[in-house]
């Protein structure tokens, strides 16, 4: 005997039908946007990994990618990823070009903050704008670094980035920022003892991380064996 459908059943898979259609409608611009990004991502990775290794023209192709997926849907890493993509290339320009990268770097950054404003990553590259734009530690440098360490303290692989920076703007940090001071120091003993010693040489605070450190014996006898002449 054939099967007939019901009005009820010829209902119900229009119903089915109609919505498949709207999650295809939906499940598009995001995939759409993600494949016009594709070419990009291989330079954003390098650009994290290395930034020597990326040339003028893979900067360009993410630049291009980026720009084309905001015009089309945009992705919540577009901007952060338009203000990488500037702060490299002020980083490679001279004058009044590097003056104008510089302030597209701060625009695209604060976009993308506004979008995603816990990201301890995007306000640390804002802080780094900031060094980079007054020419040196400033207020302002100060209050985004503290800002990327308030919402987000425990970043193992900004430890000694974050310690550089919160050291060298140090007279501009409150006194609740310079609480940070401490958890970065030993966070850095941890994660990458090397590269702590070499940048308190640098940055003449070897004594405030033995300061620190003392309470380790272990940790502080490594510090002090590798800032040995």
């Amino acid at each position: 005997m054939p099967i007939t459908l019901t009005k009820s059943k010829h209902l119900t898979t229009g119903l089915l039908a109609g919505l498949a259609l709207v999650l295809i409608g939906l499940g598009l611009p995001p995939l759409s946007a993600r494949l016009i990004e594709l070419p990009g991502n291989e330079v954003v990775k390098h650009l994290q990994e290395n930034q020597q290794t990326v040339s003028d023209a893979d900067l360009a192709v993410l630049e291009s990618t980026r720009m084309r997926v905001l015009s089309w849907f945009p992705l919540n890493n577009s901007e952060n990823e338009l203000a990488l993509d500037a702060f490299v290339r002020a980083g490679h320009a001279k004058g009044e070009e590097a003056t104008r990268l510089f302030a597209a770097a701060e625009t695209w950054q604060r976009v993308a903050l506004r979008t995603s404003p816990t990201d301890p990553y995007g306000w640390m590259r804002l802080a780094y704008l900031f060094l980079m734009q007054d020419g040196g530690p400033s207020f302002r440098t100060a209050a985004a670094w503290t800002q990327s360490m308030a919402v987000g303290p425990y970043e193992p692989e900004l430890m000694i980035s974050r310690l550089q920076m919160g050291m060298a703007n140090y007279a501009f940090l409150t006194p609740e920022a310079r609480a940070y001071i401490p958890l970065l120091v030993r966070g850095s003993a941890t994660f990458d003892m090397d590269n702590l010693a070499r940048y308190a040489k640098e940055g003449a605070f070897t004594s405030i991380v033995q300061k620190e450190l003392a309470n380790n014996e272990e940790e502080l006898a490594l510090f002090r064996q590798k800032i040995s002449p």
